[in-house]
């Protein structure tokens, strides 16, 4: 749940160099978040705050007129069941939200002071989002739940937050697990009350999203009387971003996670580390940042593009790296948005500047330096030599501080890719097959993967691998990313295996490919056109599954690898807006998916969106 995920995190702060209290910060002023337990009153004042920080734009822009919304709403993702009552019906009519609201919620006595703490500041948060999202000023007031409103106030709407773990679904839901009914929420409004409830304080978080989206469907104040019952159809729906080709600042992470979150989405899979450049903090191995996060760089240089003509002026220092204290940042802004933070340390290939840093822990032992867009220098190596059981050793250390960073169950270690040439020849590496009676370079791959699996399995978290891991014996309880589409028989191998299962088939769900052209597209990854409507109809359950096998697809998630977007606004262009037709394929069922529907609400969010400051492809005409 969210407000376990951010208790959770908070305890992963005790080890920052400055506190840094995002609960009160004026980045985080406008969060909308599923509290608990007190009530505000909020009524309309003459004049509209100005929002502070672009982040709050993208909250600020739902809602800025007091027009009646359209009686024919689209959400993105569509809920599995919404109806629109009419005004013979009970609570028919329509919801006037210019009148003033209030929050009724429940009260607990159960709670912890931590816990009640850490809600009053995320109350707070949530107030001022929806003030921004109306244009009110609200009056503060904190209500016990129970008590009666004032007589002055009887005019204001009931914004009703209800947790009920018991909590029943009355449409489409057939055998759901336990993260899809953690997630649900069944949101109703009459002409007088707003009544959002579900079984956790996550389901209450996406209740509020859809309401932010019924308020901003028309840029209207006024809302009809409608029923929504809703909850995912996959429980992991997620997007990847490499930041070792290119980085990207803390502030452009945060605006990413601020697009996931409105439309449903809960993993940010980090990509940390690869060739290129090592973008965290290792504390006990300086040299990972202070060498293996920088390259040098020629100007005019593209990944892939050998083009000596476009290559002018001196080298410079291109890279960057996150500090411990900006990742644990990150982790907590994500947790307040229901999103789970996995990162990836690339083993035991695509290591080349970590390798840079410390070359006693690569096959070749040789020095090097980082890999650069124009390749890889003469004689560089990327993978670790396992035949050192000091590689272990560095591995281990690195991973203990990467567990105090992210509480994530999860830690994605790679495993694909990997260039096994240097292994052959190393007398350690035959010595360590020979040992252990490792038939092929590939055991020697799974070897390596299980041996810091189990380490980690030891502190309580799970192992995550691109699908390559598959080709030797791989632990049992590790999941597998898909990422493949010519490995027509891995999905399948996976399962059968008994291997939980998350679907990054790279054609259609690799985002830096083309969406349209080539012809007046920057330049992207040429290997397969995944346009805007594949996203969306792409089946993210293989075929040929059974019953039993289906139940370990945990969902799928899009990915970005950077090579050929340098700016976070070249990015967002590659991610908007298939990023919202993947939100709708892994939450929505099939039978309320419908791509001319959908298409036809993109215009109302992009605009949206490009009001917000982000950038994104326009809709073909």
């Amino acid at each position: 749940m969210i407000l376990e995920n951010y208790q959770k995190s908070m305890r992963q702060m005790k080890s920052y160099d400055r506190p840094v209290n995002l609960l009160k910060s004026k980045v985080l002023k406008f969060l909308v978040f599923p509290c608990i337990f007190c009530a505000f009153a909020i009524q309309p004042a003459s004049a509209h705050r100005k929002s502070r920080i672009m982040e709050d734009d993208l909250t600020r822009q739902m809602g800025q007129s007091n027009r009646v919304a359209h009686p024919a709403i689209r959400l993105i993702p569509e809920p599995v069941y919404m109806h629109v009552l009419s005004d013979d019906q009970v609570g028919g009519d329509h919801c006037d939200l210019s009148k003033g609201f209030v929050f009724q919620l429940e009260n607990k006595a159960s709670r912890s002071k931590k816990e009640n703490k850490a809600l009053k500041s995320l109350i707070a948060i949530m107030k001022g989002q929806l003030e921004e999202t109306l244009g009110f000023n609200g009056i503060k007031g904190v209500v016990k739940a129970g008590v009666k409103q004032k007589s002055g106030d009887n005019h204001l709407i009931a914004i009703q937050l209800e947790l009920n773990p018991k909590l029943s679904w009355q449409h489409g839901a057939t055998d759901l697990n336990l993260k899809q009914s953690e997630e649900g929420y069944q949101l109703k409004v009459s002409s007088g009350t707003i009544n959002i409830a579900a079984r956790t304080s996550n389901g209450l978080y996406y209740g509020l999203q859809s309401l932010l989206q019924l308020i901003s469907a028309d840029n209207s104040h006024v809302i009809p009387a409608l029923e929504i019952e809703d909850f995912p159809q996959y429980s992991w729906r997620g997007f990847m971003l490499d930041v070792s080709r290119h980085f990207y600042s803390v502030e452009e992470i945060k605006k990413l996670l601020n697009v996931m979150s409105r439309y449903k989405l809960n993993v940010f899979h980090w990509h940390l580390t690869d060739d290129q450049g090592w973008r965290l903090q290792i504390k006990r191995y300086p040299k990972l940042t202070s060498v293996g996060a920088w390259r040098q760089e020629i100007p005019g240089s593209v990944f892939f593009n050998k083009r000596p003509d476009t290559l002018k002026g001196k080298p410079y220092r291109y890279g960057g790296f996150y500090t411990q204290q900006q990742a644990k940042e990150i982790v907590r802004y994500a947790a307040l948005r229901g999103i789970t933070v996995i990162p990836e340390i690339e083993l035991p290939g695509h290591s080349e500047a970590a390798l840079a840093a410390y070359p006693a822990f690569s096959s070749s032992g040789q020095p090097q330096t980082v890999a650069n867009s124009m390749g890889y220098p003469k004689g560089a190596v990327s993978e670790y030599n396992p035949g050192n059981p000091a590689t272990f050793t560095f591995l281990e250390n690195i991973l203990d501080e990467v567990m105090d960073i992210f509480p994530s169950h999860y830690i994605h270690l790679g495993g694909d890719e990997v260039d096994k040439t240097n292994w052959k020849n190393n007398a350690s590496c035959l010595g360590l097959m020979k040992k252990e009676g490792l038939k092929n370079y590939e055991e020697l791959q799974s070897y390596f993967i299980n041996k810091i699996g189990d380490y980690l399995e030891q502190h309580g978290r799970r192992i995550i691998c691109w699908d390559e891991a598959l080709e030797g014996n791989l632990l049992p309880s590790a999941t597998i990313t898909y990422w493949r589409s010519w490995a027509k028989k891995a999905p399948l191998k996976a399962v059968s295996n008994g291997h939980p299962f998350i679907n990054v088939c790279s054609d259609p769900l690799y985002l830096n490919r083309y969406q349209a052209g080539p012809e007046g597209e920057p330049l992207a990854a040429p290997h397969s056109m995944n346009t805007l409507e594949r996203v969306y109809g792409y089946q993210m359950m293989p075929s040929g599954f059974t019953p039993a096998q289906q139940k370990l697809v945990l969902g799928g998630q899009a990915a970005i690898w950077t090579e050929f977007f340098g700016t976070n606004s070249g990015m967002e262009y590659m991610l908007l807006p298939r990023l919202l037709a993947l939100a709708e394929n892994l939450w929505s069922p099939e039978k309320a998916k419908d791509y001319p529907a959908f298409y036809q609400a993109l215009p109302r969010e992009l605009k949206m969106l490009g009001a917000a400051g982000y950038n994104y492809r326009q809709l073909d005409k």
